[in-house]
């Protein structure tokens, strides 16, 4: 720990030179440690911000920290030299077992992309030369660059824009989301699928009630897509999952509707959706793994803002219920059907809208 703990007398002394110009010594080679470790929706989004690095500094080892099992959809990314997994287990020796690790590897640079006190923490004690990051606007101990004027509540991929401009990157993202699937993984996924294309993926659940869809406006839109030559396939995981995609799919036609709740982890997910043409889902997770895979995506919210969380790109639409309470973040909200309120026929209309 006391280890861990040097060179934080020199912290004095990294305070005067706080948010000088990083340009002057740009990440064109060394080492970088890309903070992300959760979760799954904020890490594939993320990958815009990674990418970005990697094309412009292509001599830089980007180290990226995942927690599990996250960690697994980053092994093997072009933009990503190593990936170091991260089990946060509750025992504090986990973190410091970690944090040792880190200091061992001797960053050059450290992005923290994570924005919480627990990355902040990492940071500050990581012994990397240059530390970039934000929380709750604090510099000193954690980082001896911040971006100015970077607000929460912010769109994330200008969030991300603006936190690159601390390793002299100010032309903006040069690459929307992405993950990359093996063309054996996405063909293995291709030999697994009972039903014909265009394929519509359901992300029928969500880590919170208030942020799902009814199961009936899932059957409703879902016919509507079937009547027009497409085939659907819910996705998901849990129990409660299991049981709504069991209700949905005894209401459609056997021959186009494929339930892989429960049957997917996060690789297979993601060589899924190399072989669908449309993901239709809430603030969840699978919806962002959707949107870095490429996939034209509606994403519907209610509890949480799309203004925030949902990047813009021209292959992703929001719809948001009209509620007084949009973006309330409230798990127990009074409108806890709020998302009921946005109609099978809306995101019908919203899928012709990306032109399919």
């Amino acid at each position: 720990m006391n280890d861990m703990l040097k060179g934080g007398s020199d912290f004095k002394k990294q305070a005067q030179n706080l948010n000088e110009a990083p340009n002057k010594e740009a990440p064109s080679n060394g080492k970088l440690l890309f903070v992300k470790y959760s979760a799954l929706g904020d890490i594939a989004l993320a990958t815009a911000a990674a990418s970005c690095i990697k094309a412009h500094f292509p001599s830089l080892s980007l180290f990226w920290l995942a927690a599990k099992p996250y960690d697994e959809l980053l092994s093997g990314q072009p933009f990503v030299d190593e990936v170091l997994p991260w089990d946060r287990s509750r025992d504090p020796r986990a973190f410091f077992g970690l944090l040792r690790r880190v200091r061992g590897l001797c960053f050059d640079w450290l992005v923290d992309m994570q924005w919480v006190q627990r990355s902040a923490l990492l940071s500050a004690l990581s012994g990397a030369k240059r530390r970039l990051g934000f929380f709750k606007g604090h510099r000193f101990p954690y980082y001896d660059w911040t971006p100015e004027n970077w607000r929460y509540e912010d769109p994330i991929l200008e969030r991300q824009s603006a936190m690159l401009e601390g390793l002299g990157i100010s032309d903006g993202l040069s690459y929307p989301p992405r993950l990359c699937v093996s063309g054996e993984e996405s063909r293995a996924a291709e030999l697994a699928l009972s039903v014909p294309e265009p394929r519509c993926a359901a992300l029928i659940g969500a880590s919170k009630p208030v942020k799902r869809w009814p199961a009936q406006n899932w059957v409703f839109f879902l016919r509507m897509m079937i009547s027009r030559g497409w085939s659907a396939l819910l996705v998901g995981h849990g129990r409660e999952e299991e049981e709504v995609a069991r209700e949905i799919a005894l209401q459609l036609p056997e021959s186009r509707t494929a339930n892989l709740v429960g049957a997917l982890d996060l690789k297979g997910m993601a060589a899924l959706f190399s072989r669908v043409q449309l993901a239709v889902g809430g603030d969840t997770g699978p919806l962002y793994l959707a949107i870095a895979a490429g996939v034209p995506s509606v994403g519907l919210f209610g509890p949480t803002n799309p203004k925030t969380h949902f990047p813009d790109l021209p292959y992703a639409i929001s719809l948001s219920a009209p509620c007084p309470r949009l973006g309330c973040n409230d798990w127990n909200c009074p409108n806890a059907d709020c998302l009921s309120v946005i109609s099978p026929r809306e995101v019908f209309e919203a899928v012709q809208k990306l032109g399919l």
